[in-house]
């Protein structure tokens, strides 16, 4: 097979990309924030968004398979250097929503509303937590010795703003990801979903 290469001129704000599938060249925004999706994030990258059926089976390996491709596409390629870079981890969290309501969360943190074991709690997104900031991490003295530390999570963003962004828009899935074997049920999914809160952008 001969190989030929073709220059294309790329609209400003986006880069090109080759779709195997409809052997077609797409052109995708470079901004990660148009990434809301799973959808969105295998368009961005050029591939299939067919899950293959034995992936299917596992609610949470399906989830892992998702979000490893939103995390390539929301990183850009970005090699991450655990020892000299800062790295960042969407930060998603649930809590009895009688305490979400008398801790006032916004609406805007607020993803979703599930029921378990006969109460409801609310995921709470849109947050982010920092690791291996300067390779240590963090080093706190505070009489005498002190402790250092390195904070190690799952899902590891290029930024803290991509981090807060896959918090917000991926919390469903980074929960399913966590516990959706144990729970029997995926909140990506809308299974046990009382309510969803609309996402502002």
């Amino acid at each position: 097979m001969a190989i030929e290469t073709i220059k294309v001129e790329v609209p400003e704000g986006c880069i090109a990309k080759y779709d195997a599938v409809t052997q077609t060249i797409k052109f995708i925004p470079e901004d990660y924030t148009v990434i809301k999706d799973f959808e969105t994030a295998c368009r961005v990258l050029g591939i299939s968004n067919v899950i293959p059926n034995e992936i299917q089976a596992n609610k949470q390996l399906c989830a892992m398979y998702k979000m490893q491709i939103v995390l390539k596409a929301v990183n850009r390629g970005h090699t991450f250097n655990l020892i000299s870079r800062e790295v960042w981890y969407p930060y998603v969290r649930f809590i009895d929503k009688s305490d979400v309501d008398r801790r006032i969360y916004s609406d805007e943190s607020r993803v979703l509303d599930f029921n378990y074991e006969d109460r409801t709690f609310t995921l709470v997104g849109g947050d982010a937590s920092s690791g291996s900031a300067g390779g240590l991490g963090c080093f706190y003295s505070a009489g005498s010795v002190g402790y250092s530390s390195a904070n190690i999570d799952f899902f590891a963003c290029h930024s803290k703003q991509i981090a807060h962004h896959v918090s917000k828009y991926f919390a469903a899935l980074i929960f399913d990801c966590c516990f959706s074997r144990e729970l029997g049920f995926s909140l990506s999914n809308g299974e046990m979903v009382t309510k969803n809160y609309p996402i502002n952008d």
